[in-house]
This record gives C-alpha cells, sequence and structure tokens, in this order.
C-alpha cells in the first residue's frame, strides 16, 4: 500500500490488489521517530489531524542482564497504524489509484507487460507488476540463500491498581533481565515496555531470532514471569493480547525476473 500510494503521488497509474482491503492493520508498530518524522508519510497527514505516532518518547533506555541502565540517546514512537493506513489510502485514491480486493492466482508475462489473473475472476495487464506478498509469495522465483528464520513474541496493554512507576517519557526498547527460573528450552528473551499513561503501559516479550517458531505458550509464560519481576502480576489485561510470529531473513528474490519483488 505504501509503495503504491508513493507511485500515485508521483503521477503512476497504480492498482494495489488487497486480499483484505477493508481489515484494519492490528499489530503494534514502532520505530525510531527520526525515521518518520519530516518524511514523506508524515506529509500525508492532514493539518490539525492524526499524527503518525500515537506515542512519542523522547528517550529510550536499554536495561542489562544485570540490572544496568543504558540511555540509547534517541527519541522513539508507536504508529498510528490507522491514520497512516487511513492517509495512504486516501493519496492512492486521489492520485491515479485504485485499490481492489482480490488474490493474485496467476501471473503471465509478455514483451514489455506483465498480465496477472486474481481469484476474483478479474485480469489486469501492467508495464510493472510488483509482488509484495513477502515470505509468503508463489509467484517470485528466488535464489539460493539462508535458511529463514523467526522473530515471536506476546504482548499485553496492562491496567494497573496503583501508579506503575515507569518515567512516561522513555520507553524501555530492550530489558535483557532474566524474567524466569530453571531451564524452559525457550531462546533468550527481552521485553519491550512502552508507558502509556501513570496506570497504563504495553509490555511485550519477544524472540528477536530463532530457526522455528517458538511456541507462544511458552512465550507468555515468559511474559507472566517479567510481570513478575517488574511487580506487574497483579495488572488487568486490557483488550486482545498481541501474539505474533513472522519470517525473518531468508532467500531474497531472483534480480532479473520480470516480475519485481518488494517488502518482507
Amino acid at each position: 500500500l505504501g509503495l503504491g500510494c508513493y507511485a500515485a503521488r508521483e503521477g503512476l497509474r497504480v492498482l494495489v490488489v488487497d486480499a483484505n482491503p477493508k481489515v484494519e492493520w492490528h499489530c503494534t508498530y514502532c520505530t525510531w521517530l527520526l525515521e518518520l518524522d519530516s518524511s514523506w508519510i508524515q506529509g500525508l497527514q492532514r493539518p490539525g489531524g492524526a499524527e503518525v505516532f500515537d506515542l512519542r518518547y523522547d528517550s529510550t533506555v536499554m536495561i542489562g542482564p544485570d540490572g544496568e541502565r543504558i540511555q540509547l540517546g534517541r527519541g522513539y514512537g508507536r504508529l498510528n497504524s490507522s491514520a497512516i493506513r487511513s492517509s495512504m489510502i486516501s493519496a492512492l485514491k486521489a492520485g491515479q489509484g485504485e485499490l481492489v480486493e482480490g488474490v493474485v492466482s496467476q501471473v503471465e508475462h509478455g514483451e514489455g507487460y506483465t498480465q496477472v489473473k486474481t481469484t476474483q475472476g478479474q485480469t489486469r495487464r501492467a508495464k510493472c507488476v510488483v509482488d509484495a506478498s513477502g515470505h509468503y509469495t508463489s509467484q517470485l522465483d528466488l535464489c539460493a540463500g539462508p535458511h529463514r528464520r523467526w522473530q515471536c513474541f506476546v504482548g499485553e496493554t496492562l491496567r494497573c491498581r496503583q501508579p506503575h512507576g515507569y518515567d512516561l517519557g522513555t520507553a524501555v526498547i530492550f530489558d535483557w533481565r532474566l524474567a524466569h527460573e530453571g531451564e524452559d528450552g525457550v531462546p533468550p528473551t527481552f521485553a519491550y515496555v512502552l508507558p502509556m499513561d501513570e496506570y497504563t503501559l504495553m509490555v511485550e516479550e519477544t524472540v528477536l531470532m530463532a530457526d522455528e517458531k517458538v511456541p507462544l505458550d511458552a512465550i507468555q509464560a515468559r511474559l507472566e514471569g517479567r510481570k513478575k519481576l517488574m511487580g506487574l502480576e497483579g495488572a488487568e489485561v486490557v483488550g486482545e493480547p498481541e501474539r505474533c510470529s513472522f519470517p525473518m531473513g531468508g532467500a531474497v528474490p531472483v534480480r532479473t525476473q520480470q516480475l519485481v519483488g518488494f517488502g518482507a
């Protein structure tokens, strides 16, 4: 969607095919403030409207295994996914862009064009077709490359009975303190801690990289240990927990093919 939006803003005719175009982005995404402040994505937001970041932190800290706190010296923020998605769709449609529901089932290449067919029965032709389905592509030829690995996490928004004591202007990017006892067969985990107000914060227990998917129930057990370590075992869980595994790394698309690969 982002690539299509940008291309439409540059004057290209664009068609974005999305399996679920009406479904909101539901995961929590964060990045450094400097990555998006003053960027073209920030420029999509209407004056006086929603901001790119719905939570901003002027400082960030890492907590080492021994409890040492290391200041990272950069601002951090949680993306306002709903606002970003909405502004991208608006900009796509304001340009020469179209967003349609569908799944590409067949790709055929000709001289100077590529034709795609969807499971909904549509046939479209373009000079350039981009496959942004990432690791789950069935259309791209891939180079011989490294084994695909996995990042896995479980996150909860917690509402505390008493003030949690975390600085509202600081995001904890890595809390590497040991949050469990004994050997449980789970790779090392760390926590993100994002204070939202005096009584509310998000805690996410994460396996940064593993050869195979890590059972999310095992990470949930680590999260329970983290909450105990933080003195938050009695906090109320607000909303649905985030439980996710997604692929990292692996083989890259062959550069000389007519179909273009983009995204993770």
